[in-house]
């Protein structure tokens, strides 16, 4: 998945927040499953991105290369927020900010 984004109007644009020891179960079901949904002419209806506060993301032993920026996110009509095997400990001030900026413009985030 490329960190270049081209928005395409016709589709709806499903962003997955990526980060350090993402519950890799919760960010790989919709990057699965939306992508396979179509209209009834056979079009993709969602175009499925990883978002994260840097490039390459790593949960136990996987990698997730070429995340998009955060800022990415501001295009974005739904936002996914994964768990976090560290829920505790999370501090990153930086994706809580901008996960809040985009709440405030009435994007979705679930």
């Amino acid at each position: 998945m490329s960190a270049v984004i081209c928005r395409q109007s016709d589709r709806h644009r499903l962003a997955i927040l990526a980060v350090d020891e993402v519950v890799l179960f919760d960010l790989a079901i919709p990057q699965q499953m939306f992508p396979m949904a179509r209209s009834s002419e056979g079009t993709a209806l969602y175009e499925v991105f990883f978002c994260g506060p840097k490039p390459i993301v790593r949960s136990g032993a996987v990698t997730i290369n070429e995340v998009a920026p955060l800022s990415e996110l501001f295009d974005a009509d739904t936002v996914i927020i994964p768990g976090n095997l560290q829920m505790l400990e999370f501090h990153q001030p930086q994706v809580i900010e901008v996960l809040q900026q985009v709440a405030a413009q009435g994007i979705r985030l679930a």
